[in-house]
């Protein structure tokens, strides 16, 4: 099974990403992130490949800035959005919600391509 992480070089993103990484079934992860979090994005594939090799398990992983989001999440049967921005002071979750709603609707809108 392929999967897709769209903001993986967060917290939440890579630990979902390295918990995906476990299943048995998920032979194919695929780590999208912004062009910025490049860098960090390939430190945490690297950490995902020596704690499989621990596990003696094997699974591609691949990496895509969210730039390429149409080639990357092609043939993936599940894609986990975690992408969005942290709540700044004053940020009702409202507002919160509000700028993350656009942040995802854009993510969607490159994955139904």
């Amino acid at each position: 099974m392929k999967v897709a992480v769209i903001g993986a070089s967060g917290r939440i993103g890579s630990t979902v990403s390295f918990l995906l990484a476990r299943e048995p079934s998920i032979k194919h992860i695929v780590l999208i992130s912004r062009e910025k979090s490049l860098k960090k994005l390939e430190g945490i594939r690297m950490d995902m490949y020596d704690a499989l090799a621990a596990e003696a398990r094997d699974a591609e992983i691949e990496i895509y800035s969210d730039k390429e989001i149409p080639d990357a999440v092609d043939g993936s049967e599940i894609t986990v959005i975690s992408a969005g921005v942290p709540r700044k002071d004053g940020m009702s979750r409202l507002d919160l919600a509000k700028v993350n709603a656009k942040i995802i609707k854009n993510y969607v809108k490159d994955i139904s391509k």
